[in-house]
């Protein structure tokens, strides 16, 4: 492997989840994957802001939590964390999951799930921020304190190829629903008969498995990434009505970017049209592939809101999201 960061290459289910809300049974936390903080190096996380979750019990004692734009310590009202925010001499304090873009609609919903016990919380830089993090870690007020993680995108190779790892196709026919897309033949990883000087058999078996199943429109897939340029040729006539909402400067105005606009037609670039490629969930030509939604975090060297595009994305209907950055 030639990168040993943490990679978010996935489908992340995550409607399903948050579809319940409060006083349903059926919300479960899954177990958070442990990482040795002190281990990580400095360039992978904010030097001067933190993120914490508070424990129920202690949210309930502390009366009304913090909203957006307060700050200060003191202002959880509890007593242990007020105490340690002021002996670190803590600068700031805000709701881990505010944006313009969340809407009391689903406030029930996010409570359910405990998103409003979740802060960021700000520190002078110079600090010793592990230490900090460990101090609040150790406070039975607090179930989770962890580093505000640095992202960037994922571009080029990022595994090394092992072609032993991987099932090779070993047949040579040509069975399977092949779209008339020009440029079909260049998508190697979907039917590989050798076309770039690969290994024939050497993909995803796309023909045979669009004989099952070639799109739903139905079905809306979150692009977290840069921009999607929603009225691409090969794209506009799969992409959400909504469009999109763009998490860096949190504003509905999505910013076209290579790399989101790769990403999403990759998904669902319309297939069977003439135009183009093909995409893996993009239908069959009769406007049947699933819809994009395009979650801006990435704008030019600026990056954001991460956090509240999957809420944002899960709220508004995405049942599946797009992640690849790490």
């Amino acid at each position: 492997m030639k990168n040993l960061s943490l990679y978010i290459i996935a489908f992340f289910l995550m409607m399903p989840a948050l579809a319940t809300f409060a006083g349903e049974p059926g919300v479960r936390f899954g177990p958070r994957p442990p990482i040795d903080i002190t281990s990580v190096p400095p360039e992978a996380y904010e030097e001067d802001r933190f993120r914490i979750r508070l424990s129920q019990p202690a949210a309930g004692l502390s009366g009304e939590l913090p909203g957006p734009g307060q700050f200060g310590p003191g202002i959880f009202n509890i007593q242990a964390v007020d105490q340690l925010a002021a002996a670190v001499e803590v600068t700031e304090i805000t709701p881990t999951f505010s944006s313009p873009a969340l809407t009391a609609k689903h406030s029930a919903r996010h409570q359910a799930w405990g998103l409003h016990l979740w802060y960021d919380v700000h520190i002078e830089p110079g600090q010793d921020i592990i230490s900090v993090i460990q101090m609040f870690q150790n406070l039975e007020e607090v179930d989770v304190a962890e580093p505000v993680y640095h992202k960037q995108l994922v571009s080029g190779e990022v595994f090394d190829w092992d072609e032993d790892a991987f099932l090779i196709r070993n047949d040579d026919d040509d069975e399977g629903w092949f779209p008339n897309d020009p440029q079909f033949d260049s998508q190697w990883h979907y039917h590989n008969t050798g076309q770039t000087g690969g290994t024939p058999g050497a993909d995803i078996r796309m023909p045979q498995a669009w004989d099952i199943e070639k799109g739903d429109s139905t079905i809306l897939v979150a692009i977290i990434d840069d921009g999607i340029q929603f009225d691409h040729p090969d794209l506009e006539a799969n992409m959400w009505d909504g469009i999109g909402f763009n998490f860096v400067n949190n504003s509905p105005n999505v910013v076209p970017g290579n790399h989101g606009t790769h990403v999403a037609g990759t998904v669902a670039a319309v297939s069977n049209n003439d135009v183009g490629v093909a995409g893996v969930a993009g239908g069959s030509g009769a406007g049947d592939g699933v819809r994009l939604m395009s979650a801006q975090v990435f704008q030019g060297n600026n990056s954001g809101g991460f956090e509240n595009a999957m809420i944002w994305a899960a709220d508004n209907d995405a049942a599946i999201s797009q992640n690849s950055w790490g």
